[in-house]
């Protein structure tokens, strides 16, 4: 799971929200631009002891995202990400769809960029 201690949830004009987090970054295999993994609170992320930079991200709840979450019902961010569909899914033994229907939490999709 991943622990957010230190994300700032904002609201931006199209109620999409935002928080602010850590991830290691990783250079995309076809070698054009980035990808995101571990992402969390800066804890979390060191916690992996990864050789690749650390670097704070905004994460936002964006309908296009390729990054797959989760958030829990009774929390107000993302406590699991996942770059891929299959290993998001992976998390949930009977499929997300079913912790869903039990109101236990919500699949989001999510886009992540490095804050400069």
């Amino acid at each position: 799971m991943i622990r957010v201690l230190e994300n700032r949830d904002l609201e931006d004009e199209n109620d999409a929200k935002l928080w602010y987090m850590w991830a290691y970054q990783y250079v995309r295999n076809d070698g054009k631009g980035f990808y995101y993994s571990k992402v969390g609170d800066r804890a979390w992320v060191e916690l992996h002891d990864i050789n690749q930079p650390i670097v704070q991200v905004e994460v936002k709840q964006d309908d296009n995202g390729i990054y797959y979450g989760w958030i829990n019902s009774f929390e107000r961010h993302p406590k699991m990400i996942w770059i891929s569909k299959v290993q998001f899914e992976l998390c949930f033994p009977y499929g997300y769809e079913l912790e869903e229907k039990h109101g236990k939490g919500r699949m989001v999709r999510l886009s992540i960029r490095e804050i400069v």
